[in-house]
């Protein structure tokens, strides 16, 4: 659900020489700041018309520069060796992070399941057939968030110690 096409001017080609087709952006995370000994988050992934990836893009920090330094888009393509294989885990690891904390915690349980059960309960009466409908889907929908509120959110919960985001980048990430 997160698959773009690229742009038509994109400069990383398949083994073809087309230039890539779709790509998976992720680095946006790249700006949110992680524990010390952990790796930024982020890369985007370009993908060839026959769905083999053709690069990743990464944000990192130039080599020999400060950790504060702006960050710059480093390129990785197959065959780079223990390079590629490297980018290829920490865009996996970026994906999971972000589909799991961003699509699933906060999209799926925060917003979507809580807005259908509050406009379900409190805008259709209990014989209307739509709300019929909706209980099996919204049922224990209010249980299942507030236990994702404090056993997930909350600070130093589950998603605080099992992501790498610093206490600051953690706090900016649920505000962005």
């Amino acid at each position: 659900h997160r698959v773009e096409l690229a742009p038509e001017d994109c400069p990383y080609l398949d083994a073809d020489g087309r230039p890539a087709k779709f790509v998976v952006r992720t680095n946006e995370m790249a700006t949110l700041d992680v524990k010390e000994g952990c790796d930024r988050y982020g890369g985007d992934a370009y993908f060839g018309a026959d769905w083999r990836p053709v690069a990743i893009v990464r944000k990192e920090t130039p080599e020999q520069c400060e950790w504060w330094s702006t960050l710059v888009d480093k390129v990785y393509r197959p065959g780079d060796g223990y390079k590629w294989e490297y980018a290829k885990f920490a865009f996996r690891s970026t994906v999971f992070t972000l589909v799991t904390f961003v699509d699933h915690l906060f999209g799926l349980h925060m917003q979507t399941s809580e807005l259908v059960m509050l406009a379900t309960r409190e805008q259709l009466s209990t014989d209307h057939p739509i709300r019929r409908f909706l209980v099996p889907f919204t049922f224990g929908a209010i249980t299942i968030n507030d236990w994702a509120r404090t056993a997930l959110c909350a600070y130093g919960a589950a998603t605080h110690r099992a992501f790498s985001f610093t206490d600051g980048a953690s706090a900016r990430a649920w505000a962005l």
